[in-house]
């Protein structure tokens, strides 16, 4: 029950000895909160146990918490205070009613990252090989959270130098599909960065990027986060190689954590790699809304509805077409609204 959980789990803390912190990792049942110069290990109390179901209940880095101190250095979270942003992901769908012998599914989320500020969507040239389609869900998870975005292309140096197992053809077809993305999501207002490990030069469009921010680095495995991470902070993240029959990353990354930049006020989060990041729009307008690009012809549709699919004289599709639109774009958008169809 919605008021009642709300009855329960926002009530104002009264107590004196509540002290107010921010969570900077969570490692199993323990968070590592920040309040003031020290460090605490805290667990969550009793009463908030009982509301773990609950999407807002679950406590993520970044949250600003109200906890009792007891013992050294130890705390109970007792309250998570109100949130700007939250970054979610969409695990899996279940079942919750039968009608008329109808399926109805819902989203299991799950919150990555709160009270951030920037969403670093990140991803690598060649290895593991750049997808549009992957770009489209990581960028829409944000956008529908309004939280500012920021494309980032790892890995530039494979341009030169590719890795020994890479195909020919896929680096041609990499290449080609770089430029295209280089294109089209700056024009849409997407800031989109190219940089490399090797060339620590690259990295300074990214720092000023970041500077003074709360930034969450997101995107598969193996593009490089926890590398960069390690350039960016002063923490020393494991890393591991690629696959090299897939190329694609292996998971690395088992914790979230908030570091500090090593120059400048800010601060960012590494979260474990997602292979597969699924947001589930509430909305077909939220997701037509996200592909700014089909606005000036989207008005011009036979149908005031339309879906941009199927239907006739349908403008968005003509463009297409005609290559106004970028037609992979314009892929990514028909499986984000089959997923969506699906849902409903």
């Amino acid at each position: 029950d919605e008021k009642k959980w709300t009855a329960r789990f926002e009530h104002k803390i009264e107590s004196k000895d509540t002290l107010v912190g921010q969570v900077l990792a969570i490692c199993g049942e323990k968070l590592v909160v920040q309040s003031g110069d020290q460090t605490f290990f805290c667990s969550l109390k009793g009463h908030m146990k009982q509301w773990r179901d609950h999407p807002s209940s679950l406590v993520t880095i970044g949250d600003q918490v109200c906890f009792l101190p007891h013992e050294p250095l130890q705390g109970k979270i007792v309250q998570i205070l109100p949130r700007s942003s939250l970054l979610e992901r969409q695990d899996s769908f279940h079942k919750y009613r039968m009608k008329k012998k109808r399926r109805f599914y819902r989203a299991k989320s799950t919150p990555i990252a709160a009270n951030i500020n920037l969403v670093i969507v990140t991803m690598a040239f060649c290895a593991p090989p750049l997808d549009i389609q992957t770009i489209d869900q990581y960028l829409l998870a944000a956008h529908k959270t309004g939280i500012p975005a920021l494309l980032l292309l790892n890995k530039m140096d494979y341009q030169k130098t590719p890795p020994p197992s890479a195909p020919s053809e896929l680096l041609l077809s990499q290449q080609q599909l770089l430029l295209e993305i280089q294109k089209i999501y700056p024009s849409l207002g997407i800031p989109t960065l190219s940089v490399s490990i090797r060339d620590t030069q690259t990295l300074t469009p990214l720092l000023q990027y970041m500077a003074g921010k709360q930034s969450v680095f997101t995107g598969p495995s193996g593009v490089g986060k926890s590398s960069l991470i390690n350039l960016l902070t002063k923490e020393e993240i494991v890393t591991k190689t690629l696959n090299p029959k897939t190329l694609r990353g292996r998971h690395t990354t088992t914790t979230s954590k908030m570091l500090p930049l090593k120059q400048g006020p800010g601060f960012c989060i590494d979260t474990p790699g997602i292979g597969h990041f699924e947001c589930t729009p509430s909305s077909r307008v939220e997701i037509q809304a996200f592909f700014k690009e089909f606005e000036p012809f989207s008005s011009q549709c036979k149908y005031d509805n339309c879906t941009h699919l199927k239907e006739p004289s349908c403008m968005v599709c003509l463009a297409t077409q005609k290559a106004l639109i970028s037609p992979l774009r314009f892929h990514s958008y028909s499986v984000l609204m089959q997923d969506t169809n699906q849902c409903l």
